[in-house]
């Protein structure tokens, strides 16, 4: 009859150290469910600051304002002004607010796009939802895992613009 051997201390220390790291992994699960909880009531606390910085930039009937603001504040990005395109600024100079928030379903951000009535499309808001594997903490790299946005409803395109909507 063939005999087993006996688990060596190497192999006890192994089974030691994977449930240290299963616990780990465990801890980190509930952290980001932790933050995306505190990311989902961060929103809600500044639903009121986002309105109010709505009512000083403008009402969606162009009134009371600041002209173009949100065009203005993507040139002056580095980032969006690279691949802004003269056409994009037409449409955008109607753009009336911006609201960032993390979706309730899933871990992910809703970009909420209000535009002023326009001769370009029906559309009153125009809504991006990206869903991610994880939250992005420092350092660590997002994998989206999907995207949908509103389909725009166009009357004309600009001229010279060719983007698929």
């Amino acid at each position: 009859q063939t005999q087993m051997a006996a688990p060596s201390a190497n192999e006890f220390k192994i089974k030691d150290l994977k449930s240290f790291h299963d616990e780990g992994a465990k801890k980190q699960d509930e952290m980001e469910k932790t933050l995306l909880t505190c990311a989902r009531e961060h929103d809600v606390l500044c639903k009121r600051l986002y309105d109010k910085r709505a009512n000083i930039i403008g009402q969606p009937d162009g009134t009371n304002g600041i002209t173009a603001f949100w065009l203005n504040a993507m040139q002056k990005d580095e980032t969006l002004n690279d691949i802004l395109a003269e056409s994009d600024e037409e449409i955008l100079s109607y753009l009336k607010d911006v609201r960032a928030a993390t979706c309730t379903d899933a871990e992910g951000y809703r970009l909420t796009f209000t535009f002023a009535p326009n001769p370009f499309f029906k559309n009153k808001t125009l809504e991006r939802v990206d869903k991610c594997s994880i939250l992005p903490l420092e350092g660590r790299k997002i994998t989206f895992t999907a995207s949908t946005a509103t389909e725009i409803e166009w009357t004309q395109r600009p001229e010279g613009w060719s983007k698929k909507g």
